[in-house]
């Protein structure tokens, strides 16, 4: 493949692509899912495909980037008011009958990390990622692109966002070039258990936070209940306070 990428399409996900889609997202979050490493790469991705992490049906927000009918690149934008086709997840149990309990507790715990609040006039970058060999070809740039055009087309819609791990230092570039500015950090002990990862930037074309601070209550709260079940039989039991914080409300 060559340098450039003047001839990658960016269109909407149809329902072929999917099993190129989950190919890149298993390359591109197999780290941030380290803490299930011992499902192996065949099993993790069942776990993501069964738990609807990667969605299977197409629904506006949810872009490929393809060359030469190869997909190369995927996106997955998400704002208040946008409609999706009901989710194909298996229900918690049979999650739990096939993955086992302790797998299905990481993993929540990891979703639970992953989300992110957004307001009514947010665009949100929920899932990004290229594929390994065509990574530094501008795709995710093709990617953003067309992501900020479809954020402008929804009159409601005024700031797009994400986050970046702060050692993932080529996306920040990648941001920043694009007019996407370091806006926060977030701070999390459960993070850097997790994900090896105990700050993340929030990143935003506009800096709508700073107009307000409130606060919220978390995302997963109820993991804060772990705290008080120790379930996991983790052998320090000093760890057991991280998960109280959730409890906390969130300052945004």
């Amino acid at each position: 493949m060559n340098n450039s990428v003047a001839e990658v399409t960016i269109r909407q996900f149809e329902k072929q692509d999917f099993a190129a889609v989950r190919k890149i997202v298993l390359q591109g979050f197999k780290n941030k899912f380290s803490v299930l490493s011992s499902l192996g790469d065949k099993k993790l991705l069942a776990l993501l495909t069964d738990s609807n992490f990667i969605p299977s049906q197409p629904f506006e927000g949810y872009l490929v980037a393809s060359f030469e009918e190869q997909i190369l690149g995927v996106m997955v934008l998400k704002w208040k008011g946008q409609k999706r086709p009901p989710s194909t997840a298996l229900s918690p149990l049979r999650l739990i009958i096939t993955y086992g309990c302790m797998t299905m507790v990481k993993y929540y715990i990891c979703l639970a990390l992953l989300e992110e609040y957004i307001d009514a006039h947010t665009c949100y970058v929920e899932l990004l990622a290229v594929d390994e060999q065509a990574r530094g070809l501008g795709i995710g740039t093709a990617l953003l692109n067309r992501g900020l055009l479809l954020m402008e087309k929804q009159p409601h819609l005024h700031t797009f966002s994400l986050y970046v791990a702060e050692g993932n230092a080529a996306a920040y570039r990648l941001y920043t070039h694009m007019g996407i500015r370091e806006r926060g950090k977030k701070h999390n002990l459960l993070a850097k258990l997790f994900f090896n990862e105990g700050s993340w930037v929030y990143m935003s074309s506009t800096d709508s936070r700073g107009e307000r601070i409130y606060y919220v209550k978390r995302k997963g709260w109820w993991l804060g209940f772990l705290g008080a079940l120790g379930v996991m039989n983790l052998p320090s039991s000093g760890l057991w306070f991280v998960f109280f914080l959730w409890f906390l409300p969130e300052r945004r």
